[in-house]
């Protein structure tokens, strides 16, 4: 991978994003319409993106090569579940914060940036290992993330310390099979077996998958444009948060893996995905919960802007561009 090429790709997304912030400021991007197009994107797009990845991969993908690719996601997440349970005591971070610094240390955007920034910096071949870790990621979020937030929600309707949170299986399984973990084995499952897929489906797929891109930077762009920038940029601490998430972090743990990685792709994409910005699944999972979602959307918001610089520090320092 080209540290250029990645450059390049950043500044094309910044210049969607801009698109969607100047949309939504003249009024022709509106929030019931940002509304409908995230759902577009997680229900449609996002997973036809990922399966018609798979349909235009040539030849099998070896079992071994996605257990070893689903293992290095799940050491990946655990690890960052620990430093996001350290990086709120190092910004000294007010204790009711904590939960939040720690959601977004662990749950980046790896569906409206991860998705498209690897198709567009890496190529499709990278896509099967997008989707080892979007598996990954729904796993660790509707069990780990999931309790986390709720625990929180209960400390604060009761004042006092929540007690451990449990799933019931059936709650469990409802929670984990959704649109992006049963795209994610589909599309493992295609690249694994190589089936003959009729052109009909894969050209459908392929032209809505493409809508992927623009869509998400649309939605990005909205976001930033809803924000007064006075309100963000003041918070001190939450360019620390920035520098230790999507830097200090992605290089760690890559410094650490690479002799456990053997395949240049899966370092350069693991690489990629560490380094995306915050996520949105937490932070709508904190409004349905009722909890405040303020520190979410600074440091979603900040990490975005700040992220094109930030990947490509990343893909210098770690060696993967």
């Amino acid at each position: 991978m080209s540290i250029l090429t990645v450059i390049e790709q950043m500044i094309v997304i910044c210049l969607l994003i801009l698109i969607g912030v100047v949309l939504y400021r003249k009024g022709q991007l509106r929030d019931l319409t940002v509304q409908q197009i995230s759902a577009l994107i997680v229900n449609v797009t996002n997973p036809a993106l990922l399966l018609s990845s798979a349909f235009s991969a040539v030849g099998k993908v070896p079992a071994g090569k996605v257990v070893q690719g689903i293992l290095l996601f799940t050491v990946c997440y655990g690890a960052a579940y620990l430093i996001g349970m350290l990086i709120p005591f190092l910004l000294r971070a007010e204790r009711s914060d904590h939960y939040a610094y720690q959601m977004m240390t662990v749950y980046g955007n790896v569906g409206f940036i991860g998705i498209p920034l690897a198709l567009a910096v890496l190529g499709n071949d990278s896509l099967i290992y997008v989707s080892m870790n979007n598996l990954v990621y729904n796993i660790f979020f509707y069990t780990s993330g999931i309790m986390v937030l709720r625990k929180r929600a209960e400390q604060e309707k009761s004042g006092r310390e929540a007690s451990a949170f449990h799933y019931s299986l059936p709650d469990f399984i409802k929670k984990i099979v959704n649109i992006g973990t049963v795209s994610a084995v589909l599309t493992i499952m295609v690249y694994l077996l190589n089936p003959e897929i009729p052109s009909v489906i894969s050209d459908t797929l392929r032209y809505a998958g493409n809508a992927t891109t623009l869509l998400s930077m649309l939605v990005l762009g909205a976001s930033v444009a809803v924000v007064p920038l006075r309100n963000i940029f003041t918070d001190l601490r939450i360019y620390l948060f920035t520098a230790l998430r999507m830097v200090v972090m992605p290089v760690l743990l890559i410094l650490l893996l690479r002799p456990l990685i053997r395949d240049q792709m899966l370092m350069e994409v693991t690489a990629l995905l560490l380094a995306v910005p915050a996520g949105n699944l937490p932070m709508i999972v904190s409004r349905e919960l009722g909890l405040k979602d303020e520190l979410f959307s600074k440091g979603i918001i900040v990490t975005t802007i700040l992220s094109p610089v930030t990947i490509t520090l990343v893909m210098l320092l770690t060696g993967t561009g």
